[in-house]
């Protein structure tokens, strides 16, 4: 047997004999145009016998079965897949470009590009998926498979931000409930909670931009979303302790008194609060 795109001459015959009034006549077999390669499949080819003595016997010639297989292809350059949107099948992602060769002559061999296993729903990000490469001429040539990295993107969500309750000075962001909020994508509502992105700041007084995360619930058809909401950071009202004014004169003001000792300490954290006291 040979392979389409090999000549008659790749084959080897074997056996065979000649004889004349039953006497073997010594001579040869070759194929009668041993540069002819013959399409795949069972072909009967002209073999011709060349007596050794060609002054008392003539050359016969007659067809023999040759199997022809069918050529292997290769991949030479792997098509180009277009991006999905997480959730999609492969047969979404169009492949476009690629190339092929028979592995014998090393000939372009057209033909299609698929996907091997196109109901997949391959995850976020980039991964490896099989391919399979059909040639146009299914009759001289096999199919082949190879590997393309597709890139899946997180489906797109819309959020609508919750409304963080006010803390005190002193407090975390950890302090600040979170109510309301909501995801979708398309006209489909996504689950998911909104938490602060990082809960153990402590912000300064005042109307703070605070960065708020929303994390799906599935994680695989989309992505996390973070945004900014406004937190009310009130002041804190320290805890006194009020000093001890010194006596004064009647007549003398307020002024000659000297106050001593008193404290301040933060309500929310009991840390001493830098201050004076004055009348």
């Amino acid at each position: 047997a040979i392979t389409y795109g090999q000549t008659l001459a790749s084959s080897t015959l074997s056996g065979g004999s000649a004889t004349f009034n039953n006497v073997t006549v010594p001579g040869s077999f070759a194929f009668s145009t041993p540069g002819t390669a013959p399409p795949a499949g069972g072909q009967n080819e002209n073999v011709t016998f060349t007596p050794t003595s060609t002054s008392q016997y003539s050359s016969v010639t007659n067809t023999v079965s040759v199997l022809v297989n069918k050529a292997a292809t290769s991949i030479t350059v792997e098509p180009t897949p277009s991006t999905l949107t997480s959730g999609q099948t492969l047969a979404s992602s169009t492949l476009t470009g690629g190339s092929a060769v028979s592995t014998i002559t090393n000939a372009a061999v057209a033909g299609a590009f698929t996907y091997t296993k196109p109901t997949t729903v391959p995850p976020p990000g980039s991964s490896s998926q099989g391919v399979t490469f059909t040639p146009g001429d299914t009759n001289d040539y096999l199919p082949t498979t190879g590997a393309v990295n597709v890139q899946v993107n997180a489906a797109s969500i819309t959020v609508t931000w919750p409304t963080a309750s006010a803390i005190t000075y002193g407090q975390t962001l950890a302090s600040s409930t979170l109510s309301g909020g909501s995801a979708t994508s398309g006209n489909t509502p996504v689950l998911g909670t909104f938490a602060f992105t990082t809960p153990g700041t402590a912000p300064r007084a005042g109307p703070q931009n605070e960065s708020v995360t929303f994390t799906p619930t599935s994680t695989s058809p989309y992505s996390p979303v973070t945004n900014t909401v406004s937190v009310l950071v009130n002041k804190a009202t320290p805890k006194v302790t009020w000093p001890t004014a010194s006596a004064i004169n009647y007549g003398q003001t307020l002024a000659s008194s000297t106050l001593t000792g008193g404290s301040a300490v933060s309500p929310v954290t009991s840390v001493t609060v830098p201050g004076r006291f004055a009348f």
